[in-house]
């Protein structure tokens, strides 16, 4: 369930694919004209989270219920709780098939742990995550916040707010045979929170400090650059083609037409 994982990378997305939508710059075009409202990063704290909260309100055109359940951990504690969540017996004894399915296919290399390469390449770039069970919004406070956790903060409580009012699509119990039935629901979840973050960083982070986002070859690699391609493009996918589905669907009919698709 990638909405247990935070999102893939925070950096701000070029001009997604070729569609009846067009670009990404074509989806964001309608907020071209509205002021930027530059401030300093609130920071990983509850008034933090509660300044980004009202701000992710207002561009995703949906209002929380009541206040977030945020939960502040140091990195040690985030990663524990990681495991916690993708650790169970059935993950990993689904992740062993898989990985012997892809193994020969020639899809990953010989020997690979899926579950292991998976579960590092996230947790390596993870500071904060949305889990929908227990409707609790982690936050890492390790290190020196900037730019990337803001940006990911929003992605995530895109995610708290999509679930508070629309209901998420995805149960996060894998069913056999329905593996497109989830990917395409949790496309539409990804897709939804990546536009708002693109939308977030477009007005309220300075220029200067997306750039650098694009320029940082740890955010641009969001620490897949280690996994074999096939498992790489999968774990985007969810990202770039729901991105360019939402915008479709933006383009279409704005808000409402994204909120239709739940």
């Amino acid at each position: 369930d990638e909405q247990e994982s935070g999102a893939v990378t925070a950096a701000p997305a070029g001009p997604a694919g070729g569609g009846p939508g067009g670009s990404l710059t074509d989806c964001l075009g309608s907020f071209a004209a509205t002021p930027p409202e530059r401030s300093e990063f609130p920071g990983l704290d509850e008034r933090g989270v509660e300044e980004i909260s009202d701000r992710v309100e207002r561009i995703r055109e949906l209002k929380f219920s009541g206040p977030v359940d945020a939960t502040f951990l140091g990195n040690a504690a985030l990663d524990r709780r990681i495991d916690e969540l993708a650790g169970t017996k059935g993950a990993r004894a689904l992740a062993a098939r898989q990985g012997a399915a892809l193994e020969l296919l020639g899809a990953i290399p010989e020997g690979s742990d899926l579950y292991e390469l998976t579960t590092q390449a996230l947790a390596a770039q993870v500071v904060g995550l949305y889990v929908p069970e227990t409707k609790q919004l982690l936050v890492a406070t390790s290190g020196d916040p900037g730019a990337v956790e803001e940006l990911t903060l929003a992605h995530e409580l895109e995610h708290a707010l999509a679930d508070d009012d629309l209901g998420l699509p995805s149960t996060g119990k894998v069913e056999a045979g329905e593996g497109d039935r989830d990917l395409a629901a949790e496309s539409l979840v990804e897709g939804d929170a990546t536009l708002t973050m693109e939308l977030y960083a477009l007005r309220y982070v300075d220029l200067s400090d997306q750039l650098d986002l694009g320029e940082d070859p740890q955010v641009a690699d969001a620490g897949l650059g280690k996994l074999p391609d096939f498992l790489r493009r999968q774990l985007l996918f969810p990202y770039e083609a729901g991105l360019q589905y939402v915008c479709d669907r933006f383009e279409q009919g704005g808000w409402q037409a994204v909120d239709d698709a739940y």
